[in-house]
C-alpha cells in the first residue's frame, strides 16, 4: 500500500471517528474483511 493512499485512510477513518465512533468501527471491519479477501486472491 503506497504511504500516500495509507495517510489519505488515516485522515478519513479520523474524520469519521470524530463524525461517529459506531460508522468507524464499521468502516475499518469492512475495509478489514475486504483486505482479508485480497489477500486470500492473491495467494
Amino acid at each position: 500500500m503506497p504511504p500516500s493512499m495509507f495517510n489519505t485512510i488515516l485522515l478519513l477513518l479520523r474524520y469519521i471517528y470524530t463524525d461517529t465512533h459506531i460508522f468507524c468501527i464499521f468502516i475499518f471491519f469492512s475495509s478489514l474483511s475486504a483486505f482479508i479477501n485480497l489477500c486470500v486472491c492473491c495467494v
